[in-house]
């Protein structure tokens, strides 16, 4: 821009050395055209006549023209300012045009990159309910296998407890039938009152052999309960061995942890809900461990067998890594 200043500028100095050029030469026609020759009586004398009308027409037209040249420049100054600036505003746009364009690339990079995370993150959680998918399945296909074999055990316990009121029901009836005849005995006996002593002896082995039956009756009750306590234990056992399963499934442990051994104590409702696990020994990294296993099983199948149910909702396990 400077440039084109100084270029103005020497255009505007040769225009101005040039007019006044003319009018040094218009001067120095005029004094021609209007010489006067006089001749006085000694010696001779040249003079020259200028019209001063004619030089301040010249001038005027010298300075008009200086004026059209001058405004003329200062005109094409501005033009050339104006396109100065018209070019600078377009350079300006063009410098905005291109930080908008690199911000929206910016901005479609960090919308990609955006992309690209949501993309990952829909992935892994597909992959995950793909896993848990898969986990319920194999759980429900153990759970399925183990409500079998609890349905088959509580057939067994019902065909049991069948033969047990079975059992009991002849028992019963031979004690009615036996306090029937011990009945008739006494009747006899009260009858027999007034014959010999061998009819005494008689009824006094009858009622021995009475009180000895009573006696195996209750002996065989007393064996039956025995029996029903020790089914209930060994019951209790089998089903805590499968909830220890249930925990192991799920139970994360490390290198660290080998070796070790923990004891927990888990309450639990009559559903099989984890209502809480306490730590009794044991390494205690491990039993957090085996404590967060139990805590994400959350509720364990019980077994209907109520008895059962009792030992199952105090119940202690034993951990080994």
């Amino acid at each position: 821009m400077t440039t084109h200043r100084n270029e103005n500028y020497t255009a505007a100095s040769i225009i101005s050395l040039t007019l006044h050029s003319a009018l040094i030469g218009i001067f120095l026609w005029g004094a021609v055209e209007t010489q006067i020759e006089e001749k006085p009586k000694g010696n001779s004398i040249n003079a020259v006549f200028v019209d001063p009308s004619a030089v301040r027409a010249q001038a005027n037209q010298i300075r008009l023209e200086r004026e059209k040249a001058k405004n003329q420049e200062a005109a094409r100054l501005r033009h050339l300012e104006q396109n100065a600036k018209k070019l600078e505003n377009q350079q300006k746009q063009e410098a905005k045009r291109l930080e908008d364009l690199k911000n929206q690339r910016r901005l479609a990079e960090l919308e990609m990159q955006k992309a690209e995370s949501e993309r990952k993150r829909v992935n892994e959680a597909k992959k995950k309910a793909l896993d848990e998918k898969k986990e319920a399945e194999a759980f429900a296909r153990l759970a399925k296998k183990q409500a079998q074999e609890a349905q088959v055990e509580h057939q067994r316990q019902l065909e049991e407890k069948k033969k047990e009121e079975e059992a009991l029901r002849k028992a019963k009836a031979e004690r009615e039938k036996a306090e029937k005849k011990t009945a008739e005995a006494k009747a006899e006996r009260e009858k027999a009152e007034k014959k010999a002593a061998e009819a005494k002896a008689k009824q006094a082995e009858q009622e021995a052999a009475l009180n000895e039956m009573f006696s195996g009756l209750e002996s065989e009750s007393a064996s039956r309960s025995s029996a029903r306590g020790e089914l209930v234990h060994d019951e209790a056992k089998q089903w805590a061995s499968r909830f220890e399963g249930m925990i192991q499934q799920n139970w994360i442990v490390d290198s660290s942890m080998s070796g070790q051994k923990c004891r927990l104590n888990l309450r639990l409702a009559p559903d099989g809900l984890v209502i809480d696990v306490s730590t009794l020994s044991g390494d205690a990294a491990l039993c957090r461990s085996a404590s967060a296993s139990v805590l994400k099983v959350s509720k364990f199948p019980m077994p209907s067998d109520s008895d059962v149910v009792v030992k199952l909702r105090d119940l202690n396990l034993n951990f080994e890594r």
